[in-house]
């Protein structure tokens, strides 16, 4: 065979061997075939001719042990090295890769501009678009039981045309607990969101707050700092957001403090409740107060001749664990209607459960039947999002190819000195992997 012996990183196939003491390291023959192993002191190589047949060969040279980081210039008389580097075990060889491939990127500057610029735009578009689709689709869920609370609401047919709305009597609560209320863990009337002057001696703050009945915190699943779900049994109590408890009290334990609510109640707080995030309904919901303290504010609800006939307050359920959303929201369909007189029923009214999981993105009605609403906007977006990836990926594809013409010649030298397929494929894939890495960091960025 050739006289023609090289030793390459690149063709260290499977033995990880860590030191030139140990007898097993893999050489290339030029044009003959795969050296199975060497020692120093002795060669054996595995010659493959074109016929299929092989023949395994053993050359007894006396070689000397090299020392610790040096390189050979030649092994015997008869046997000279081409190309070294000192052997590494076969974990290096990723090492390598990694190394020719950011020497590659350097060399070629506009080129890894382009590629890495045009991938990490691409990539951060997609990112900021799933992290917001993301928020959209996770909206109400930092209540533990928003799957199973519902909102009441009504439909209703007027000139030929089914109205919905979410206002209802202030009966609806009480008649759906007295009627139906096997039904349902919590059923609580509210108040609809207002702005609300708190008041701590000379200090005043102004608050959006709802008036609700007392199962409401439990129901929410709200995370109690102070006080317990108990907090508005008394008709003259308060339950605070976290914030709002901090720039009236500071630091200090609110418990059993006494506010004012518009300058005209004295109620005393005996709740603390952790901020709403954002992407909730309920996340301008800095105060809580007791529903009888609203009915003390408006004795004309008392009074009415027919408290069915008007409709000014909110309405919400949790569904019982051992009942579907749907039997739920058949079962109170006439709650309403039965209560009606003949001059009403005309109008169809018919009450109905809306989920929790579709108020943020799935509350539009038209002619009494849910035509969606937002997430017709979370649809396009992630469209748009995942055709941005798309062409990014192409275009990144497009200039690896295009670039792939102009290292034939180096994949050539690759294949003479000995190189197989699966190397060069992991060479090329490093680089890729490589660029990929640099988008993504810059695409954080």
């Amino acid at each position: 065979f050739s006289d023609c012996l090289v030793l390459y990183e690149s063709m260290v196939r499977a033995f990880p061997l860590p030191n030139w003491n140990q007898p097993n390291y893999f050489f290339t023959f030029c044009g003959y075939g795969v050296v199975y192993y060497a020692t120093h002191r002795r060669f054996s190589y595995h010659q493959s001719r074109l016929d299929g047949s092989s023949e395994s060969v053993e050359v007894g040279v006396e070689a000397p042990k090299p020392p610790k980081g040096a390189s050979m210039s030649n092994i015997s008389g008869n046997f000279t090295i081409m190309k070294y580097s000192i052997l590494t075990p076969i974990g290096g060889m990723g090492a390598n890769y990694l190394k020719i491939a950011w020497r590659n990127l350097v060399k070629n500057k506009m080129y890894s501009f382009i590629n890495i610029g045009g991938l990490a735009v691409g990539m951060a578009v997609a990112m900021m678009i799933g992290l917001w689709v993301n928020d959209e689709l996770s909206f109400d869920t930092y209540h533990q039981n928003y799957e199973r609370i519902a909102q009441v609401m009504q439909h209703a047919t007027f000139n030929g045309k089914i109205g919905t709305q979410t206002s209802n009597p202030a009966q609806m609560a009480p008649e759906i607990r007295q009627k139906y209320g096997s039904s349902f863990k919590h059923v609580v009337q509210a108040s609809w969101e207002g702005s609300y002057v708190l008041s701590l001696g000379s200090n005043h703050v102004t608050k959006s707050g709802i008036y609700f009945e007392e199962g409401a915190p439990e129901m929410l699943s709200l995370k109690m700092r102070y006080g317990t779900y108990a907090g508005l049994k008394d008709p003259y109590s308060i339950m605070l957001s976290e914030s709002v408890a901090k720039s009236l009290f500071g630091d200090q334990n609110p418990l059993d403090k006494t506010l004012k609510i518009n300058r005209t109640y004295d109620v005393k707080v005996t709740g603390v409740y952790e901020d709403l995030p954002y992407n909730t309904s309920f996340r301008n919901l800095k105060v809580i107060m007791p529903w009888s303290l609203w009915l003390i504010d408006n004795p004309w609800v008392k009074k009415m001749e027919d408290p069915w006939d008007s409709n000014f307050s909110q309405t919400f359920v949790q569904v019982a664990d051992n009942v579907s959303m749907e039997a739920a929201s058949k079962r109170i369909k006439n709650v309403k209607a039965n209560n009606l007189s003949k001059e009403e029923l005309k109008y169809k009214w018919e009450a109905f459960l809306h989920p929790m999981s579709k108020w943020a993105l799935e509350s539009e009605f038209k002619n009494g039947v849910n035509t969606g609403g937002n997430i017709r906007y979370v649809w396009m977006f992630g469209i748009i999002g995942v055709f941005v990836l798309i062409l990014a990926c192409i275009n990144f594809m497009n200039l690896a190819t295009a670039r792939s013409e102009k290292r034939a010649k180096e994949v050539g030298i690759r294949k003479a000195v000995g190189s197989v397929r699966s190397q060069l494929v992991n060479q090329f894939f490093s680089e890729s992997y490589m660029v990929v890495v640099f988008a993504f960091v810059v695409a954080l960025v």
